[in-house]
């Protein structure tokens, strides 16, 4: 009992050292992007913050008595210190762009009232955009709303995704201790460096799969027929609802009740046939635009993992000096976490401390896994990357494992401090491209509010943002030709107006990504010297030109 209260005491003393070094230190933070990104922002008393609000926690897990409260609070603390973080310096979050850009598959909502999954392709999977466009309604606001929120919105959904997956560890894990359910999530938000949720669908998929599977280790757990018939109805509908969301998680979600059922601890093949059925008839009638013109190259790049390997691992190891050690970093960073996985799996195998449920958390693991073959290459870059964030609830489940030792409890609490840098490496290596300046963002106002439709030659949002379905992508920056001082319009163009857009955040994608520093300068001063171009925005951080067919 005496040791009990010391560990509640030590522990609340190292959140309160914690807090004091935390709050001292965004102080001090200013934005500034370094070799590894957003890192460069923050003192080094921000990440000993964060280091020491780790031990605080780990003092508590392996406690016999249950420090709820107290271990939320810590948790919470190391959300607000992870997800708020480009907050505090006014930096950006991960693919921002993508999140800008989103706000064209919302505005057409908003506008027309209804979906057109002909034109945009992400409508056939709508129930994101439903959301949003539902919001801004019910709130009486408007998309330039929500666009101020998009700095919020990770933060958000993962204060939202608590619930489920506390469900989730205290069916599993927190059967042994009521405390390892804690240590699973500070795993898994701490290990969770891939940013898939923000304004798209995979947020929505993400979300479904963990809240299912939530609901469905309790039934796997449970004998009280009233109360599963409830909870497989809820089951149900979260399972209906993922198909037309997300479709790699929705066949991740179909996969771990497959894989549940094989091994019994699903003892009706009902959910099972249900999920199938669910993806297959949204397949064929809701999604029926988008498989109409992908469908042949998605079954050309299933299985094709060497694809996937060369343009998700590999490819992201060109680009600049920065660009390469960030992912460098990325990968050793995901290897620790399935290494402490692995040897966590390896110990409690051993010790068969709860059996039934790693057979459960292992379905989810051969899911995932049978997943990442079939689709192969459809999901081209960030497939792994994807494949690692569905697969992070059975990584914290199979690490906390390690907490049954005291040499394999030290490895885990050491690694997991250690993460804490390199976590802020991993999610905000990217700052050079993800953050978007107040100038870059006035310019694409600027050309939503003066344009209508045409051919734009632009990185997003800009031409996604508003009447995104009258604009053409189909043209690449570095794919346009001059000649005799004149831009070269493809026969495709027709009588279309061509928009070229030159940014400081092209400048970071070409030189950051690509290694190519000089290709926007070369470009502009092309498009300054072509008889058929005309300049009609300019600021330090962005150019607009349009090509118009002239008599």
């Amino acid at each position: 009992m005496a040791s009990e209260w010391l560990a509640k005491r030590i522990s609340v003393l190292l959140t309160v050292l914690a807090l004091v070094l935390w709050s001292y230190s965004i102080v001090q933070a200013q934005f500034k992007v370094g070799f590894f990104g957003l890192v460069s922002s923050f003192p080094a008393c921000f990440f000993i913050a964060v280091g020491v609000l780790t031990l605080a926690s780990a003092v508590l897990w392996t406690s016999r008595e249950n420090h709820w409260k107290l271990l939320l609070l810590q948790l919470c603390f190391l959300i607000v210190a992870i997800w708020l973080a480009p907050v505090v310096v006014r930096g950006a979050q991960p693919f921002s762009y993508d999140a800008y850009g989103d706000m064209g598959f919302v505005e057409y909502i908003t506008r027309e009232g209804h979906l057109n999954p002909n034109d945009l392709w992400q409508h056939n999977w709508p129930i994101a955009w439903i959301f949003w466009a539902s919001g801004i309604e019910a709130s009486g606001t408007t998309v330039e709303g929500l666009t101020a929120l998009i700095p919020w919105i990770p933060f958000l959904w993962q204060s939202v995704m608590i619930l489920p997956l506390f469900l989730l560890f205290r069916n599993t894990v927190g059967r042994v201790n009521p405390n390892y359910s804690w240590a699973a999530m500070w795993v898994f938000y701490l290990a969770n460096w891939f940013e898939t949720q923000n304004t798209g669908a995979q947020a929505f998929g993400f979300f479904f799969v963990i809240g299912a599977l939530s609901i469905l280790t309790l039934i796997a757990t449970r004998n009280n027929k009233v109360k599963s018939f409830g909870h497989k109805t809820f089951a149900v509908v979260l399972l209906a609802v993922s198909a037309p969301a997300h479709l790699l998680g929705s066949l991740i979600a179909a996969a771990v009740v497959a894989g549940m059922t094989v091994t019994r601890r699903l003892r009706s093949p009902n959910l099972a046939i249900l999920a199938a059925v669910f993806i297959v008839a949204w397949s064929l009638f809701g999604a029926a635009a988008y498989f109409e013109w992908r469908l042949p190259t998605l079954v050309e790049q299933g299985f094709r993992l060497d694809v996937a390997t060369e343009s998700g691992i590999l490819s992201p190891l060109s680009g600049n000096a920065s660009h390469a050690a960030v992912a460098v970093v990325r990968l050793a960073f995901s290897a620790m976490f399935l290494a402490l996985a692995a040897l966590g799996a390896f110990l409690g195998w051993r010790l068969r401390d709860n059996r039934y449920a790693d057979v459960t958390v292992l379905s989810i693991v051969f899911a995932c896994l049978a997943v990442a073959i079939l689709v192969g290459a459809g999901y081209r870059h960030e497939l792994y990357q994807r494949v690692f964030t569905f697969l992070l609830p059975a990584i914290a489940y199979f690490t906390v494992k390690l907490l049954h030792y005291t040499p394999t409890r030290a490895i885990m609490v050491i690694a997991l401090v250690a993460a804490v840098p390199l976590v802020f490496i991993c999610r905000y290596g990217n700052q050079e491209i993800d953050r978007l300046s107040t100038d870059y963002l006035s310019s694409a106002t600027f050309f939503h509010e003066e344009t209508t439709a045409g051919w734009v030659v632009a990185d997003l949002p800009i031409g996604r943002m508003k009447n995104f379905e009258q604009y053409r992508y189909s043209v690449q920056l570095d794919d346009l030709g001059f000649e005799d001082n004149t831009l070269i319009r493809t026969e495709e163009m027709g009588h279309d107006p061509v928009y070229v857009c030159l940014t400081a955040h092209d400048r970071a994608m070409y030189e950051f990504m690509l290694d190519n520093p000089t290709l926007v300068d070369t470009v502009q001063t092309s498009l300054d010297s072509a008889t058929n171009c005309d300049l009609i925005y300019a600021s330090p951080d962005a150019s607009i030109y349009v090509s118009e067919e002239r008599d």
